[in-house]
């Protein structure tokens, strides 16, 4: 978990005190719980996951959902940006 390490590092915390009580969430997971309604918030950061995942039709159904409040972080108004109910700017 190098990753924990550096990012207690950048945060200038000891490294337990970052949450690590599981390895991040795999992408297609993330999506089921937004299906299933477990998830219902969703920021995407430098990514554009409605040109980038599998599915799109049924994706696109997911990300527009009244229950599912998108945040999208990018440098460019991407296809999912532009479904996001926030759109915050992204340094280059």
């Amino acid at each position: 978990m190098e990753h924990m390490a550096e990012l207690a590092r950048l945060w200038n915390i000891e490294k337990r005190h970052v949450p690590s009580w599981n390895q991040p969430t795999h992408v297609s997971n993330l999506l089921k719980y937004i299906e299933y309604g477990s998830v219902m918030i969703f920021w995407a950061s430098g990514t554009n996951p409605l040109v980038s995942v599998p599915n799109l039709s049924h994706r696109r159904e997911l990300f527009t959902q009244p229950s599912l409040f998108t945040i999208c972080q990018d440098i460019y108004m991407t296809e999912t940006a532009a479904i996001s109910d926030v759109v915050l700017p992204a340094a280059q």
